[in-house]
């Protein structure tokens, strides 16, 4: 639901809102550190790429 303009937010909610950010910062920013996340998802979706591709070129050869 929207909330009307006139509603005031208070410190609390916004404070509220910033913790839950830094915490998905802090999570996203471990995630990449510990592994080069981005990297380790690239050469998943390159091997599933090669693999399909393979299965296609079976299919074809055959």
């Amino acid at each position: 639901m929207l909330m009307p303009f006139k509603i005031k937010k208070t410190d609390r909610d916004d404070k509220n809102h910033l913790n839950m950010l830094t915490e998905k910062g802090i999570l996203w920013n471990t995630m990449f550190k510990q592994g080069n996340f981005f990297l380790y998802s690239i050469i998943i979706v390159i091997l599933l790429l090669i693999y399909y591709s393979a299965d296609l070129f079976k299919g074809i050869m055959s």
